[in-house]
Formats: C-alpha cells, structure tokens, sequence
C-alpha cells in the first residue's frame, strides 16, 4: 500500500514538473522594443536637433567578454554621432625658452605675422635596374644616401635648402621615397623681449656652444676654415620674427590673440571642428540640448526617441520582466517537483521496521 501510494503521488509530481516545463518550452519573453521612435538611424544618414545637424559617422557592435566570476558576455553597441562646431576656440601655451615652432614657416610683413604648418612633400627616386638595399639621409639636411644591393652608394639632392628626416626614407626593391619639408620650413624658438614682445628665431643649422650661459654660433667668417663663436643675437644667418598682443597674428590659418605674461605666451583663436557625441544602448544621450534615449534594435540601427516620452519602452521592458518572474515560478515548480518525486521514491523503498 505504501508503495503504490508513493507512486501515484510520483506521477502526480512528474505530470506537475511536466506542465511547468512546457510552460518553459512553448512560451516566449515579450521583445523590449522603444515602440515608435522618433529616429531610426543608420551608418551615414544626418538627423537635424535645434538647428544643428549630426551625422552617423559609426554604428559599432562588439562582444564584449563575460566578468571574472563566470558571467556570460554579451554584445555592447554604441554611435558616433558628429557635427561640425564653425567657431570652435582653441588655444595653445608657449614657454618662453623652453617651447620650440617645429616644421613651420613664419612670414613677417608690416606688422603682420603669419605661422604656418605646411603638409610634408614626397619624392620618388626610382632605379629601373638597380634593387636598393637602405637609404639614410645624407651628408646635407637637403640630401639622401641610397645603398643598391651590389653595394655602391649614391647621394641625391632631393629639394635645395629642404630638410629631409631620417625616418621619413622608405625604401624597397627599386624606389625610396623620400619625405621631406620645403626650404623655408624650420624650427623656430620662442623668447620674449622686454616682457610683452614675442620673439620667433629660427634655429641655426650651423653647430652651436654655449658658452657664459649665452648661446652662440660657429661661423667660418673669415673664410679661412677658423670657425668664430658669434653671439647668436648677432648672427645674421638666420630670420627672426617679432609681435605682441597688438599686432596682427594668423596662426594655423586663423586670427590668433595673444597674451603675454612674464615668459608665458597663450594663444587664443577659433576656428572650425568636427565634435563627436557617442551613444550607447539604452542610455541616454544629449543632442544640441536635447536628451534622447539610445535603443538598438539591431547591430546596424539606432533609434531615438526623447527621453520624457518612454511610455511605451517602459512597457515593454516591465512586460518582460513580468514574462521572466514567472518564468522563474515555473522553474521552481520543476525543480520542486522533481525533487519531490526523487524523495518519494527514495522513502517508498526505504525497509520497514517490523515490531
């Protein structure tokens, strides 16, 4: 009798823990969606908040791995929106004797300075029956040293007065390309004179000593191979550039203020920037003043929609999470069942006791 007693309640709970999974197995979560966004948005469309328009510069989806305590990684997607700033300020520190203009041209006119950065040149010297082995620069600032492979050597002038660097030299097989900067392309120091003028001095590309704590230069004056140690202040072998905070200043192809403090020199100007905003999954992100909320459907798409009308994402997620609560009950019905029925069977078969 106390066996088919423990079997039937058996049954009972294997046809219990039966429905429960089912449950499990027929059903699904409800999607979380952001119901009508007010963009969808891919990779290169533009979308227009308060008069400034952004673009989509990038949609990226990547796996991110699990936590260190057995958590399962997922998929994390973030935007890139930008946009273009037309007055964007920008602003730079010199230090007087210490900060150094490097790979600009500087052009001084009535009054008018003007500081520029020109793009590197390049130069390809190409040897049809020749493979070359390394190329260095070579014995002038203006010059490269090519080694063919049979081991002869060969110097070219790449650009008079240029300056060629010594890691801008490629070479492979049968063409070096050579990168360098034009003649009047230099590097100038910063000083200041009588505390408000602002001197840029090109540095000499003759050797220099500095002796008494004074910088100066080795000239060959006399032209009898006797170099002299002429103070570079009178050194006229080089350009010299002076402003202050009056005068007309372009730097970096702008209207630049300067101001000048001891021997700290700012400049100031404004000028045009591309700004990025990035945006993550449901997060949200400010547009030009405005808070949008970030959802992504797919790993290609981004909706938004504002952030003080999510009524309907709200839904959806509480939805869900309802969906999972009892998605959890069911579970536990299972496993409860389950456990049930192995105890059962275990006390059914346990030896009784005769008296």
């Amino acid at each position: 009798m106390q066996r088919r007693a423990a079997a039937a309640y058996v049954v009972f709970f294997l046809v219990l823990a039966a429905g429960a999974y089912a449950m499990i197995a027929t059903t699904h979560a409800p999607e979380v969606t952001l119901g009508t966004p007010d963009q969808e948005l891919s990779e290169n469309d533009t979308v227009t908040v308060e008069g400034r328009t952004y673009t989509v510069a990038e949609i990226e989806a990547t796996q991110s791995s699990g936590g260190g305590h057995g958590g399962g990684g997922g998929i994390e997607r973030t935007a890139t929106f930008e946009w273009t700033d037309e007055s964007a300020s920008f602003s730079e520190e010199w230090t007087a004797g210490e900060t150094a203009v490097e790979n600009a041209t500087v052009v001084a006119d009535d009054g008018a300075v003007t500081v520029d950065f020109p793009e590197p040149r390049t130069r390809n010297f190409t040897f049809e029956e020749e493979s070359v082995n390394t190329s260095t620069r070579g014995d002038s600032d203006d010059s490269v040293r090519i080694t063919f492979e049979n081991g002869s050597t060969q110097e070219f002038q790449v650009e008079e007065g240029a300056f060629v660097a010594g890691t801008s030299l490629a070479a492979s097989n049968s063409t070096v390309v050579v990168e360098y900067h034009p003649a009047d392309v230099r590097t100038w120091d910063v000083l200041v004179e009588d505390d408000s003028t602002v001197l840029l001095r090109e540095q000499p590309t003759a050797e220099t000593i500095d002796r008494d704590g004074r910088l100066h230069v080795l000239v060959d004056r006399d032209g009898d191979g006797t170099d002299e140690a002429v103070p570079i202040e009178e050194y006229d072998g080089i350009e010299r550039a002076r402003f202050t905070s009056d005068d007309d200043l372009t730097y970096r192809g702008n209207e630049t203020s300067v101001a000048v403090d001891n021997e700290s020199i700012t400049l100031e100007w404004t000028a045009t920037a591309v700004k990025q905003v990035e945006a993550d999954h449901e997060t949200n992100v400010t547009l030009n003043g405005q808070r949008y909320f970030a959802f992504f459907p797919d790993n290609d798409t981004v909706q938004l929609k504002r952030s003080d009308d999510l009524g309907e994402y709200r839904a959806s997620v509480d939805a869900s999470n309802e969906y999972h609560e009892r998605e959890n009950g069911f579970w536990g019905v299972v496993f409860v069942s389950m456990i049930a029925a192995v105890l059962l069977i275990v006390l059914a078969y346990l030896p009784r006791k005769e008296v």
